[in-house]
């Protein structure tokens, strides 16, 4: 009796050992996660926990965990970057089309017919990310009716019937589109496709998955109207 006792003490304490080795403690998961946090805040991003993982690799000592800190925070500095540059992209390409007197739109004429021919779609894939640049892949699609000008003897763009974003692939857990917008170039020969929205990614940093949030990313495409 007293040797099965024994057995159950250190089985207990083994037990207990092996717990405060494979687990992380709610104590210094908050501790790091306030350390992802203020990261994330000065890098614009928006950060949650995801998920407290098995924790396999024995703990991770302060040092360790600093080290990881600083991997994380040249990932931010570099997703920050990304879509910074997203955004002067888009809006390099908006200014050329303005300089290039792109928007103009003829006029109607009196004499001339519209038919609704058909309907056509437009896709586009552009890939972002910011955890991971250019690891997540984004499809857009645009659904138009074409007309035929009997006036101007050519197709052009009628009523759009549809247009969305959405996660296509890759490292990005979820997209949310926040807004759209398509305008009317060439006389009609083209629709400037829009879109606006929010990614979110996994990372992983001492045994806690956080999810970082970047905000506003754009995606445009043009749509050329089909001959036939």
């Amino acid at each position: 009796m007293k040797i099965r006792k024994v057995f159950v003490s250190l089985f207990l304490a083994i037990f207990v050992l092996i717990l405060s080795v494979f687990t992380v403690s709610a104590e210094s998961v908050s501790a790091l996660t306030d350390k992802v946090k203020a990261l994330g805040e000065k890098y614009g991003f928006e950060v949650v926990v995801s998920e407290v993982l098995p924790h396999t690799r024995g703990g991770l000592s302060e040092e360790e965990i600093n080290d990881e800190l600083k991997i994380l925070e040249e990932k931010l500095i570099a997703g920050r970057e990304a879509l910074q540059k997203n955004h002067q992209m888009a809006d390099a390409y908006n200014r050329k089309i303005i300089e290039d007197g792109r928007f103009l739109i003829a006029p109607p004429i009196a004499s001339e017919t519209l038919a609704a021919k058909t309907t056509h779609t437009v896709y586009r894939y552009q890939t972002i990310g910011s955890v991971y640049p250019n690891a997540t892949t984004i499809r857009c699609f645009i659904t138009a009716d074409i007309n035929w000008s009997t006036y101007r003897n050519r197709y052009f763009w009628g009523t759009v019937r549809d247009k969305e974003s959405s996660l296509y692939s890759g490292k990005g857990e979820n997209w949310e589109e926040t807004d759209s917008q398509v305008t009317v170039l060439d006389g009609g020969r083209t629709l400037k496709v829009e879109f606006w929205g929010d990614l979110e990614e996994k990372y992983e940093i001492g045994g806690v998955e956080y999810t970082f949030t970047s905000k506003n990313w754009r995606i445009w495409y043009e749509a050329a109207c089909p001959a036939e």
